[in-house]
């Protein structure tokens, strides 16, 4: 397994606050420095560093309200055109899903269907540091985007974020075109389900295909992260010692659900129930060579609850029984 890196986000995020604040050069100077090459980006810890420095020395707590205000269409680059190329709303949000690491590579966002409603939970991976600006910049922007690619046909139900109401509680009605409701349990822009099937006016699938090789041709390009399925093998090795060797307490390690577990696996082409075969293949080869144990109790070990389970797996693996396989290594 490689090094783990620390998260990274594209310079692109900044730029909206950078124009914002273009009158005020000494508080422009405290964002990042603009990249030397269009494939720098900037480190997830130094950007909320930067950010919370600007929010307090700009004396403006709404200022990721106020950037979002004045964001023009086109601010998000690529990511936003291929949006937009999309067919539906929801078409939209899935592309958004699947590329959101040209813009972090830490961001997680999940579609969830409740009833008829449509949840578009956001934020970064767990441990990471996170800003009431970075949350309010982020659900004004989707928040908007929804409505603006829907010819303002699709008015989002709700805003949630996890921030207790703040001192600009009454700023967020000129900016967020919906109730904001705070304290809960995630920050989310909340759909009606309907609305995901709503066409977009600029539709358009050939370039769609086009921007969609482009996208997959940047992340292709950029420095290469710890996989998130690399982490997910970590973790299901860690499961199977503790005895629980199931999506459900993996999920939680890695404070994602077993939903958003099971499509990220997907995006990067395996699934829980491939990576835990390879994992209980690995250790018991593992355990075969070095351990002592009987044959039972690996099987055991490794998570098995019925020993011929274990021995069918094994000849799939191997095409031999797991007492041959031992014998033939001493």
């Amino acid at each position: 397994m490689g090094a783990q890196f620390e998260p990274t986000l594209s310079y692109r995020v900044f730029q909206p606050f950078v124009h914002h604040l273009r009158d005020r050069p000494e508080l422009e100077s405290l964002l990042p420095a603009p990249p030397v090459t269009a494939q720098e980006r900037v480190a997830h810890g130094a950007a909320i560093d930067a950010l919370s420095r600007t929010v307090e020395a700009s004396g403006d707590p709404a200022l990721g309200l106020h950037v979002a205000a004045g964001l023009e269409r086109g601010s998000m680059d690529l990511l936003e055109y291929l949006a937009r190329s999309c067919e539906t709303l929801g078409d939209a949000i899935d592309a958004v899903t699947r590329y959101r690491r040209l813009v972090h590579d830490a961001l997680e966002l999940e579609l969830q269907l409740k009833g008829e409603l449509a949840i578009w939970t956001f934020g970064v991976a767990r441990g990471l540091r996170w800003h009431p600006a970075a949350a309010d910049f982020l659900a004004a922007l989707f928040a908007r985007c929804f409505q603006d690619m829907t010819d303002g046909a699709v008015v989002a139900e709700a805003v949630w974020l996890r921030h207790p109401p703040p001192s600009y509680r009454a700023e967020y009605a000129a900016v967020v075109p919906c109730e904001v409701e705070f304290r809960r349990e995630v920050d989310a822009v909340v759909l009606s389900r309907r609305a995901l099937k709503h066409p977009l006016s600029t539709a358009d699938e050939r370039l769609r295909r086009v921007l969609e090789r482009q996208a997959v041709q940047m992340l292709d390009s950029m420095p290469q992260q710890q996989t998130f399925t690399a982490r997910v093998v970590t973790h299901i090795r860690r499961a199977i010692e503790a005895g629980d060797p199931h999506v459900g307490p993996v999920a939680r390690t890695l404070g994602v659900s077993p939903r958003t577990l099971r499509r990220r696996l997907q995006d990067e082409g395996t699934s829980f129930g491939n990576l835990l075969d390879e994992v209980r293949r690995d250790m018991a080869l593992d355990r075969l060579a070095a351990d002592r144990s009987s044959i039972p109790e690996i099987a055991t070990g490794l998570g098995f609850s019925r020993i011929p389970s274990f021995y069918r797996a094994f000849k799939r693996w191997t095409g031999t029984t797991p007492a041959e396989y031992r014998q033939r290594l001493h």
